[in-house]
């Protein structure tokens, strides 16, 4: 940014810090198996696809997310699970399930362009 201008570095917006972690939790002293997550450097696509998939599960009571201010790029998540399914468990749980659906629409999207390749290679 050009001297003068009151605005953030964009990649301020997506690249970590020294020592900052991408993603944080702590435990809530007040609600049982509940905690909080941030998920640093990120927005409402990763925090809605990780409450979408969380609100999946039946064993989660609470998922929400919110995003402090649009200067301030990290997504606060909360869950609250159960005894069976504490937060840890059933986020590992939804972050795992969301990299195979991503696994399944890479390969999908590469075999769509891989036939369209060749069905375009096979025109005189």
């Amino acid at each position: 940014m050009p001297d003068g201008v009151n605005a953030p570095d964009r990649h301020d917006a997506y690249l970590l810090a020294d020592g900052e972690e991408k993603l944080t939790y702590g435990a809530d002293e007040k609600i049982p198996h509940a905690g909080t997550f941030v998920l640093n450097k990120e927005g409402h696509t990763a925090g809605d696809l990780v409450r979408t998939q969380l609100l999946r599960n039946d064993a989660v009571k609470y998922c929400g997310y919110a995003l402090p201010h649009p200067l301030d790029h990290r997504v606060i998540l909360k869950v609250q699970g159960s005894a069976a399914a504490p937060p840890l468990a059933v986020v590992a749980a939804a972050l795992k399930e969301l990299e195979e659906e991503a696994d399944t629409l890479d390969r999908g999207f590469r075999t769509a362009v891989a036939a369209t390749r060749d069905a375009a290679a096979a025109v005189p």
